[in-house]
């Protein structure tokens, strides 16, 4: 019973990863009905702007989390600047196509300056185990399943019992509608994407400082289980997302653990296919009806 308790606390730490990156995905759809692929990305430019600032600059470890973490508010103007406000809320194609330009943008440009191979990060807290109840948990691990339940909850108070959530809540059910009743749906859209980039950019610092590793393709090893919880939980629930971020962990990590290690991506996908059989709205979306 212990061995299988602790696969799934394996499994809630490696579900943080995909409910960072999947929560502000899933958030930027519901408010710009965009499918954002270089939200993944951005998870990966925390982390090396972490490692920049703390070993190269020599700035030190605590600065260059903190403004790691930050990067996203940068990061999130510049992309909805160039790239959202052009095509977001005309062309929603276009904006999407052009979100996979700017991963692979990302990347190749993370690749030119650091090179393919994987740079070495230095983690946040010391590697020490504790044990509890027989389950075994390290400083980093619990940091990083803390970190991503305080900061989902959080999103979540926000999107349900502030002014900035009803507004969010209104474009989401129709942006003209929210419009025509007074909501400034620009600034509601850019608040959107500047927390969903540093939810992202969050991730990566203290996903990479518990890995202790990241590539220019971090990001983007995450994108196929990012769709994943993002269409099981229903496009635009972020609830949902953690919940199926979460979930979709504790099902690589039974995989992992009891049945092969090869069918580990699988078995996300394989989820996905049954619940979109059976619910094509996704678990915890709404029924649209078209026609």
């Amino acid at each position: 019973m212990t061995e299988f308790l602790q696969v799934l606390l394996n499994g809630l730490v490696i579900g943080s990863l995909y409910v960072l990156v999947a929560v502000g995905f899933t958030l930027i759809f519901g408010v710009m009905g965009v499918m954002n692929v270089a939200q993944a990305d951005f998870y990966a430019l925390g982390a090396f702007v972490m490692i920049w600032l703390s070993v190269n600059a020599g700035l030190g470890l605590v600065v260059g989390a903190i403004v790691g973490m930050l990067s996203g508010i940068a990061f999130g103007l510049l992309y909805y600047t160039l790239v959202l406000s052009r095509l977001g809320e005309k062309d929603f194609l276009a904006a999407f196509l052009a979100s996979v330009g700017v991963s692979y943008f990302i990347e190749n440009l993370l690749t030119s300056v650091v090179g393919s191979q994987g740079q070495a990060v230095p983690a946040l807290l010391p590697d020490t185990f504790h044990t509890w109840f027989g389950l075994v948990i390290s400083n980093p691990q619990l940091l990083l399943l803390g970190c991503t339940i305080v900061i989902t909850v959080a999103l979540l108070i926000v999107l349900s019992r502030t002014p900035f959530g009803r507004d969010v809540r209104a474009i989401a059910e129709s942006r003209f509608l929210a419009a025509a009743s007074g909501v400034n749906v620009r600034g509601v859209m850019i608040g959107s994407v500047v927390i969903a980039s540093v939810i992202a950019t969050i991730g990566g610092v203290l996903v990479s400082s518990t890995t202790l590793t990241i590539t220019p393709f971090s990001g983007g090893d995450v994108v196929l289980q990012m769709f994943v919880v993002a269409i099981v939980a229903g496009m635009g629930s972020v609830g949902g997302a953690a919940i199926a971020g979460f979930g979709l962990g504790i099902v690589e990590s039974l995989t992992v653990n009891y049945w092969n290690s090869e069918w580990e991506m699988v078995s996300g996908l394989l989820v996905m296919v049954v619940v979109l059989i059976f619910r094509p709205q996704g678990l915890f979306g709404k029924r649209v009806r078209i026609g």
